[in-house]
């Protein structure tokens, strides 16, 4: 997930000028400098900061380069903070920088989803299926294609290219403690997290509607990996 995610940043980096740099500093060096500081003094650990390396990527990459400086500290400050506060069970419940975003998003600081390229396929496609969790994206993608494009509420050939919900459904919506592990649970999120996104942008236009969709989602994780269904003949059973 780093090398997929330090290969969208390079090429972002590339296309958008080298100035761009600073900003993945700040955001991923906050964000593992908090998460060593809490490992370090109130768990005593020393353990590699891997999953806060990984928030820091996604966050820079959704949050504009342009954006203040308060915004590329407190975002990621938040989005370590609740990985470490907000849980159920030891396990966390809201994916930490899809919360610090969208709260992000609350006070001004808008995400723009700006570093999405068409790197996001191929990275994507493998990410996802090396974390068992392509049902999820292909679901979801799906289900998003033929309800936005019914709706026309997107182009689907400029979708195609990269996108914002491309992103959201390889590298977001897979993340491993924030949804579903079983077979049934995953193909259930993704088709959930659509519906979703959908209802938020027609009633909610004003949030980012991947985001909150996302954080909806990830309250029903556990309740989705205990749906079993199964066709036998005609019939479905739940």
């Amino acid at each position: 997930m780093i090398v997929a995610l330090s290969a969208l940043a390079a090429f972002s980096i590339y296309t958008s000028g080298i100035s761009t740099i600073t900003h993945f500093a700040i955001i991923i060096g906050i964000a593992t400098a908090l998460d060593i500081f809490i490992n370090y003094f109130l768990y005593k650990e020393k353990p590699m900061p891997k999953s806060a390396i990984i928030t820091g990527f996604i966050i820079a990459l959704i949050l504009a380069p342009s954006s203040a400086l308060w915004a590329q500290v407190g975002i990621p400050l938040f989005a370590i903070a609740s990985k470490h506060i907000i849980k159920w069970k030891k396990v966390n419940v809201f994916n930490p920088a899809a919360l610090a975003l969208l709260i992000g998003g609350f006070v001004g600081a808008l995400p723009s989803w700006w570093a999405v390229s068409p790197l996001v396929w191929p990275l994507g496609i493998f990410i996802s299926w090396k974390m068992r969790k392509l049902e999820i994206s292909l679901s979801f993608l799906a289900a998003y294609f033929i309800l936005f494009t019914a709706l026309g509420r997107i182009d689907p050939g400029m979708e195609v290219m990269g996108s914002a919900a491309m992103f959201l459904a390889f590298f977001m919506a897979t993340e491993p403690k924030t949804t579903p592990s079983s077979g049934n649970g995953k193909i259930i999120f993704g088709i959930l997290l659509a519906i979703l996104s959908l209802g938020i942008a027609m009633v909610v236009p004003a949030v980012d509607f991947l985001l909150g969709a996302l954080l909806i989602s990830n309250i029903f994780k556990n309740h989705l990996n205990a749906v079993k269904f199964a066709f036998f003949g005609n019939k479905l059973f739940l």
